[in-house]
């Protein structure tokens, strides 16, 4: 009965463990960074990113990458 008492109690902590985990990320907060970066490629300010927006942001994104 005693080894059924550690297997219980190991899988408890074993699963509580998980959940803490996984509160853990749940929590973490939001970078503003990605906002930051809508918020560049929104040229006209109306809160949405067109494609010719996100085309825009891309080519210039990757000429700043671009070293030759």
């Amino acid at each position: 009965m005693e080894a059924f008492h550690k297997v219980s109690f190991s899988s408890v902590v074993l699963v509580g463990g998980a959940m803490l985990a996984s509160l853990a990320f749940a929590a973490e907060p939001k970078s503003a960074k990605p906002d930051a970066e809508f918020m560049t490629m929104d040229a006209n300010k109306d809160g949405k990113v067109s494609a010719d927006e996100h085309a825009t942001a891309s080519k210039k994104m990757f000429d700043t990458m671009d070293a030759n």
